[in-house]
């Protein structure tokens, strides 16, 4: 069994992790008002989810009238939240 250079077989590796992380950190939040079942074709777009979910509240009570949601609505509205 022959040794192996771990440093220079682990640097690509090492490469593409630090690349993924900076992507990763780069993709934008998006919530669509029809990801969460109601026929409108709003789409929000933010950097961070807690950003999002502002521009989301303030658009369903301007255009919905909803200003309060239940623990079950906010897990759904939550989990609608995809990266692009």
């Amino acid at each position: 069994m022959g040794l192996v250079n771990h440093s220079s077989a682990t640097a690509p590796y090492h490469a593409f992790l630090m690349m993924a992380r900076e992507e990763m950190s780069e993709m934008t939040k998006v919530l669509r008002c029809s990801d969460v079942g109601l026929d409108c074709t709003w789409e929000g777009r933010a950097e961070t989810a807690e950003k999002l979910l502002q521009k989301a509240a303030k658009h369903a009570a301007e255009v919905h009238g909803e200003t309060e949601f239940s623990d079950e609505e906010m897990a759904a509205i939550k989990a609608a939240i995809r990266e692009e």
